[in-house]
């Protein structure tokens, strides 16, 4: 027992010379500064998330050549995926459409892959205060001659709001009914297919409007989630590629796309 004590002891009386050792001789402070502004085109593009793999920090490329990552800014669309049909057989009767699903990849040159049709939105504002993705179709299915697909319409189901992991805003609430938009020649107006509210952070930097998914299990929902509605009165020529045009607004109001 004495031992012990004698050893506590000195452990404390080497502790206390320790401190008793140690001097501060001077304390100054040093300055820091930023400014910041808005992001513009100039700048580095956002980075391209991949839709499957929300643990994927590095950026992928389009599959497809002539499809691009658009000019930075405050706020953006980064990306529209291509909607593509194929070659299909006409049909007397209505008639519904799958759209191939996109493909991208993890370097310029690498094999591609495929992901679910998407359009990617960035807020880099810094004011937390929401936005709108609107959606119509200012063009009918029409061929290089002038032959319009008449009375056409264009379904996007399945809309979820996908981000990477580092983001750590909370994912825009605010969906079209059952997450299903569809959009005709004969609807002027944009119809809401996603928004941010505006409150909290929701929508905060980069988020992929996804329709449907390609790997867990829902995988099987992208193949369906961008459709083609074609009735079966409808004068078709066969042989002739058709070409419709898709306009997306994204707007600084929560809740609301319109012009």
């Amino acid at each position: 027992m004495k031992k012990a004590k004698v050893l506590a002891v000195a452990l404390a009386s080497f502790g206390v010379l320790t401190l008793a050792s140690t001097s501060v001789f001077a304390a100054e402070e040093s300055k820091a500064d930023i400014k910041l502004r808005d992001m513009g085109p100039d700048d580095k593009e956002n980075p391209l998330i991949d839709p499957n793999d929300k643990e994927k920090e590095d950026t992928v490329y389009p599959g497809e050549e002539d499809n691009v990552v658009r000019p930075n800014g405050p706020l953006v669309i980064d990306y529209i995926s291509r909607y593509h049909f194929g070659e299909v057989p006409m049909s007397g009767n209505n008639a519904i459409y799958n759209a191939n699903l996109d493909t991208l990849k993890d370097t310029p040159t690498s094999t591609p892959f495929e992901v679910p049709n998407f359009i990617q939105v960035t807020d880099n504002r810094g004011t937390n205060a929401g936005w709108s993705l609107g959606v119509r179709m200012s063009q009918e299915f029409t061929t290089a001659k002038g032959v319009t697909l008449d009375n056409t319409s264009l379904t996007f189901k399945n809309t979820e709001m996908f981000k990477r992991s580092s983001n750590e805003s909370a994912a825009p609430s605010v969906f079209s009914a059952d997450k299903k938009v569809t959009i005709s020649l004969a609807n002027t107006g944009f119809t809401t297919i996603g928004a941010a509210k505006g409150t909290g952070n929701e929508g905060v930097g980069s988020w992929a409007v996804t329709h449907g998914h390609v790997v867990g299990d829902t995988a099987a929902n992208a193949a369906e989630s961008v459709q083609l509605f074609v009735p079966g009165k409808s004068t078709k020529v066969k042989g002739e590629a058709y070409t419709a045009k898709v306009e997306w607004l994204l707007t600084d109001e929560p809740g609301a796309a319109t012009p």
